[in-house]
């Protein structure tokens, strides 16, 4: 099975990056710190951004070269839920924002228009690092969007 196959693929994949993930952070912490330490900041206290480009660097190398073959797979895969998701879409494009659960404080009066552009770069991007860090900043542009911010929870933000 096709769906058997791409998942055991992806897991391979991300077992074969966050094995040289914990290769590289052990074997070259220093050098690591280093660069690092140039860009003032530090490996220790910023694990995370030193795991994201060590983990954007492997995407390059590695996935980048592989994207046509694997995407042409997955568009293979999914192209019927593509489509009646383009007209699920087109059904509800215009809706109020109360028509999906939006509570009234909560409710942009730019129609999270900011939101819509930062996911409209979701499209243009290549690394799977570079979709999360697109939704990331969509979900952090619905937060800085309301004036109700500090109360506003994920579970508001989420259907």
């Amino acid at each position: 099975d096709a769906t058997d196959d791409t998942k055991t693929m992806a897991a391979s994949y991300r077992r074969f990056v966050d094995g040289m993930i914990e290769k590289m952070l052990a074997t070259r912490r220093t050098e690591l710190r280093e660069i690092f330490m140039e860009s003032r900041e530090a490996v220790e206290s910023d694990k995370i951004s030193v795991v994201n480009v060590i983990s954007n660097q492997i995407e390059k190398a590695v996935l980048l070269p592989l994207c046509t073959k694997i995407l042409h797979h997955i568009h293979e895969e999914v192209r019927e839920d593509e489509e009646l998701y383009a007209q699920n879409l087109a059904l509800v494009r215009n809706k109020p924002q109360l028509f999906f659960g939006i509570a009234p404080e909560f409710i942009s009066p730019t129609n999270w228009s900011l939101a819509s552009v930062e996911l409209g770069y979701l499209n243009k991007c290549s690394l799977p690092s570079e979709m999360l860090m697109a939704i990331f900043t969509a979900a952090r542009s619905i937060t800085a969007n309301t004036t109700q911010a500090s109360q506003m929870t994920g579970d508001d933000i989420l259907p």
